[in-house]
């Protein structure tokens, strides 16, 4: 029987009422008005329970604003560059924002050496709406805006993402392919936790490499992935239930581990004691935002492990479902080039609303390939959303007798 793995991106969530891609780029870019920052974080208005003229008043007072100004800049340069260079119809969102920002902020700091963020450097100094405007040293305010812009949108995404969310039986699809096809693993890019309460619900067990601590709280240990008894289930972009536990050690705060905390009762509560070890807990999730720095971040930590695995699951596959990915992560894409050029009898099927949209909204290498050179009779697309996906549709799969 055929080896079956399936890929998911975010298009998943959006029919249980979560946001997709282009809402929250919508949010970053044009609401800020409705957000304010609260010491490291930035939060909403209507949750804090402050009258206006505290919002007015407070000494962060325009920090959306000026990032909100700051981020349309970058948004304009990359639409110019898809438009005049790319030629190519890509939306911009706010992954290759953040992306653009990281890169600048990497430059700063020489955590890369990029000396093509040089000349935009240069040229935001002139553009930015300075957080403090009597700064005479534009540059650190380049920096500053960096910072806090990166802030800014992941605050917008954890927030967005642990919304009240809708029904999610429409997902009941994956489990129906996991219960009639071999399918030893599930890689995801969603940070959201849809995916685990419908395979819950379903009585799928699955193994996502975290293992019970005490407390309701769940320690990552990667050798719990080697386990090949339950389903494997694979974050590859972390998750908005994932934090960094951190122990003090009188000096600094050093991480531990990172946890997965079931009963989160406070979003200021950082302390807790497991096992007779007192942790110091990050308020914001552990996820990975952006494009082109995930190349970076998939070589440590956590996200090694999974990246690794993922490896590891592709290996053994012979069918790929990829549902609700536009095919935006360049590492993930080159997994997928790499898997499927290997051996001519893998096959993928494509679960996507619109092919055509699909495929222009594809980055890199895999672009030219799904849009000219892999043949149909390899590639299998299916022009459906998740919610109207039936197991009759997948052309590939092999059900069990």
């Amino acid at each position: 029987m055929n080896k079956v793995a399936l890929l998911l991106g975010s298009g998943m969530s959006i029919p249980a009422g979560l946001p997709g891609t282009w809402d929250i780029t919508n949010e970053i870019l044009n609401n800020y008005n409705k957000w304010f920052k609260d010491g490291e974080e930035y939060r909403l208005k209507t949750a804090s329970g402050q009258s206006e003229d505290y919002f007015a008043n407070c000494p962060y007072s325009r920090y959306p604003q000026k990032i909100s100004r700051f981020l349309k800049i970058i948004a304009t340069e990359l639409n110019q560059y898809y438009c005049t260079i790319a030629k190519s119809e890509y939306t911009v969102n706010y992954e290759e924002i953040f992306d653009v920002i990281n890169q600048i902020k990497l430059g700063f700091s020489r955590d890369v050496d990029n000396p093509l963020t040089n000349r935009i450097i240069h040229c935001l100094v002139h553009s930015i709406d300075p957080i403090f405007p009597d700064n005479q040293d534009k540059y650190e305010e380049v920096k500053l805006l960096c910072k806090e812009a990166e802030k800014f949108i992941k605050s917008v995404i954890h927030l967005s993402l642990v919304k009240k969310h809708g029904c999610i039986n429409y997902l009941d699809i994956i489990s129906q392919i996991v219960e009639n096809s071999y399918v030893p693993g599930i890689a995801t890019l969603n940070h959201d936790t849809l995916l685990e309460k419908s395979l819950r619900k379903n009585l799928i067990e699955y193994n996502d490499g975290f293992a019970e601590a005490g407390k309701g709280v769940r320690f990552f240990d990667n050798h719990q992935l080697n386990r090949q008894d339950k389903l494997k289930l694979l974050k590859l972009h972390g998750s908005i239930d994932w934090y960094n536990f951190r122990t003090d050690d009188g000096v600094s705060l050093n991480i531990e581990e990172i946890g997965q905390y079931d009963e989160w009762q406070s979003e200021d509560e950082v302390q807790i004691s497991v096992n007779d070890k007192e942790y110091r807990v990050d308020k914001k999730p552990l996820f990975l935002t952006g494009f082109n720095n995930k190349y970076l971040e998939y070589n440590y930590g956590i996200y090694l492990d999974l990246f690794y695995q993922f490896h590891q699951l592709l290996n053994q596959t012979d069918i790929l479902i990829i549902a609700g990915y536009g095919f935006g992560d360049n590492t993930v894409n080159l997994r997928i080039i790499d898997w499927y050029t290997k051996r001519n009898d893998r096959k993928i099927e494509i679960i996507t609303p619109n092919k055509d949209t699909a495929i222009n909204n594809a980055k890199g290498a895999i672009h030219s390939r799904l849009k000219f050179d892999w043949s149909d009779d390899r590639i299998h697309w299916i022009e459906k959303g998740i919610q109207e996906l039936e197991i009759t549709d997948l052309k590939y799969i092999s059900k069990k007798s």
